[in-house]
């Protein structure tokens, strides 16, 4: 599948394939946020998209009938009716965006975003359908629905509810269930750490009765007869980080996700890394324990680099299942460089669990990890010399077709005082050399050749 945006902010033009792990990187104020927050937004709103799976008058006289009814479904009508599905959701997201990335509608009035699928995408939804039962949840009370091997199948669980299932919208909310247990098989459930994520946690009080004055103010306005806007003063993926932070406060402290009780290794490399763990307290919010302390901190006594990775750290204990695509916009932030390269091990650790990762970046620390995991994936005794003297994981390295690297470039020359505008470009990515980046490469031979001056320059 390829993400294709146009006139995204600085963005003319991008185009972006998911990998195992992918990157965007570039210079500053070139479209790497708008991006990301972009794909996060076109992926959420895809997953929630809904087909008209019919289903005809005398299938559901027989689902009340016999408590049961089994559908087959064919592949090709199915393809086409998704294909069209999405295209129309597209143009409906692109009049979402300035929603989504909290600007001006007038800003995006030419933004594009939507999805181009592939045969191989299909093949493998359908591959994914016929390797286990999948099954909805929305109206688990009611109705049990599962799809297995090319057919449908819906359970009554209750004829109590014969009533309300005869209601006019129960034949939708069925097609809805039923349809979103294909999409889902598309489409990841994705999660994203926003770049203003250091701070989330120590205002979310303070945003909160912020929102409270405003809901307050709509009641008010309401019963007033006046017509209020609803704002987008935050970018979506700051309002559902702040959604999120509510959620882990909701978890069980043992509630573990999925990838954790199978790869407990990926959380104790985590606490490694931030020298600690996380606690969630349902009354004093998320706390921060050093490890082999008795310390307890909040997060405004906690280091930049502990606030940084919150989000990160409560997503891999407590959400993050197989197929999910985490988002992290700049994963560098108050990291020192060694931290930095042992959180894109921890990525690679991920992604080779079956969570795919998207981070966009301006480090060269991180580049160079992912070169360095890239390279010493070779059968070579030499390689597995250095990893073992490195200390290196082979559940660490990383084939060269896992990774995705695009960079921004300026498209064309501007005129004067116009903004500039950038391209997405794809950059390759071998198991010989790497990911051979060019977007620090001018900055580090200049600094190289300055050093090189002050120390060698008559």
């Amino acid at each position: 599948m390829r993400f294709v945006l146009e006139n995204v902010g600085p963005l003319r033009q991008a185009q972006v394939e998911l990998g195992d792990i992918t990157v965007i990187c570039g210079e500053n104020n070139t479209g790497k946020t708008y991006a990301a927050y972009t794909l996060y937004g076109f992926l959420k709103k895809a997953r929630q998209v809904s087909m008209p799976f019919e289903i005809s008058e005398a299938q559901f006289s027989q689902l009340f009938q016999s408590g049961r009814l089994a559908i087959r479904y064919e592949q090709e009508k199915l393809v086409a009716m998704m294909r069209k599905m999405f295209s129309e959701a597209s143009r409906e997201y692109a009049l979402e965006l300035s929603d989504t990335l909290a600007c001006s509608f007038d800003a995006l009035s030419e933004a594009s975003v939507s999805a181009e699928f592939f045969e191989e995408d299909f093949a493998l939804m359908g591959r994914r359908m016929n390797s286990a039962i999948h099954v909805s949840t929305d109206l688990s009370a009611v109705l049990n629905i599962n799809v297995r091997r090319g057919v449908i199948n819906i359970h009554l669980n209750n004829r109590e509810h014969k009533e309300i299932l005869e209601g006019v919208y129960m034949r939708e909310w069925i097609s809805d269930a039923v349809t979103r247990i294909f999409v889902k098989q598309l489409f990841p459930d994705t999660f994203i750490a926003s770049v203003e994520r250091t701070g989330i946690e120590i205002f979310r009080d303070e945003i909160s009765l912020a929102r409270d004055s405003f809901l307050e103010d709509m009641i008010g306005s309401v019963r007033s007869g006046r017509q209020l806007k609803l704002p987008s003063n935050y970018p979506l993926p700051i309002r559902d980080n702040l959604k999120s932070l509510l959620r882990f406060r909701q978890i069980r402290a043992d509630h573990l996700s999925p990838v954790v009780v199978e790869y407990p290794q990926i959380l104790t490399d985590f606490a490694d890394i931030i020298g600690g763990e996380y606690v969630i307290d349902s009354m004093m919010g998320v706390r921060y324990q050093p490890a082999g302390s008795d310390l307890s901190l909040s997060m405004a006594e906690s280091s930049s680099a502990v606030r940084s990775l919150l989000l990160i750290g409560l997503y891999i204990k407590h959400m993050a299942n197989f197929g999910n695509l985490l988002i992290m916009d700049e994963p560098e932030m108050n990291l020192h460089p060694n931290n930095q390269r042992r959180m894109t091990r921890l990525f690679a650790r991920l992604a080779n669990a079956g969570v795919r990762v998207l981070i966009t970046t301006h480090s060269d620390y991180i580049l160079k990890e992912l070169d360095a995991l890239i390279l010493m994936n070779r059968n070579a005794p030499r390689m597995r010399k250095i990893m073992e003297q490195e200390g290196y994981d082979a559940r660490e390295l990383l084939k060269a077709s896992q990774v995705k690297l695009y960079t921004t470039q300026e498209s064309s020359p501007t005129k004067d005082g116009a903004l500039a505008r950038y391209v997405l470009n794809q950059t390759p990515v071998s198991q010989e050399l790497g990911t051979t980046p060019k977007c620090f490469d001018e900055t580090i031979d200049a600094m190289n050749r300055l050093f090189d001056e002050i120390a060698w320059g008559k």
